[in-house]
């Protein structure tokens, strides 16, 4: 994916883990800061259900290898 800034990465757990708690740091190219912080909302162990959810959810949308 291509940030606001230009910079391109993947969206990975490292991303997904920052996007949770911290949404305004790595904004996606065509989308809006709109996101709030999860930071002290959410336990250790919730943003790692949150992550393997969104990772599920990505591989069912991918569909079988």
């Amino acid at each position: 994916m291509t940030l606001t800034t230009g910079q391109t990465l993947t969206a990975d757990e490292g991303y997904i883990r920052e996007s949770i708690l911290m949404p305004g740091a790595k904004i996606v190219a065509g989308y809006e800061n709109i996101m709030p912080t999860y930071q002290g909302l959410v336990s250790e162990e919730g943003v790692l259900e949150l992550i393997a959810y969104i990772k599920l959810q990505t591989a069912e949308a991918k569909g079988p290898s």
